[in-house]
């Protein structure tokens, strides 16, 4: 039977336990350091945490440890903003969560106000709708 230990498991994530990392050993050291890597936007609010703080509640990751230090980032986009999957047009509001010591992008989430979502996937012709009407 293979020896499980859940210590030295826990050491190998990803983004392990650097809560006793000094702050000047990490890469993002304050705010302005987040707002240089981020460039041109419209911050509203950046704060330093651990990940267990920073990380929706229902949002578990294996491969980062709650006691990583990261800075948690929300911005307005007012006039919109584009990503993968289409466009907001007004009113997007972004959370974004970076790894203090790396600078990785831990997490990324576009909040769209409702009407003002627009998809870069083309609309279904009216006989793809007769389609997915008729498999139902």
């Amino acid at each position: 039977m293979p020896y499980f230990n859940q210590t030295t498991d826990k050491l190998n994530s990803k983004y392990s336990d650097n809560s006793n990392k000094l702050d000047s050993e990490l890469k993002l050291k304050t705010q302005d350091d987040v707002t240089k890597l981020l460039g041109n936007r419209k911050i509203k609010e950046i704060k330093f945490l651990k990940w267990k703080d920073a990380k929706p509640p229902k949002e578990d990751n294996p491969n980062i440890d709650g006691n990583r230090k990261v800075w948690k980032v929300t911005a307005d986009y007012v006039g919109g903003i584009d990503f993968d999957s289409g466009r907001c047009k007004s009113n997007a509001k972004l959370t974004q969560v970076l790894d203090a010591e790396t600078g990785d992008n831990l997490m990324l989430e576009v909040r769209c106000p409702k009407g003002s979502f627009e998809s870069s996937h083309p609309k279904p012709t009216a006989e793809e709708l007769r389609i997915l009407e008729n498999s139902r």
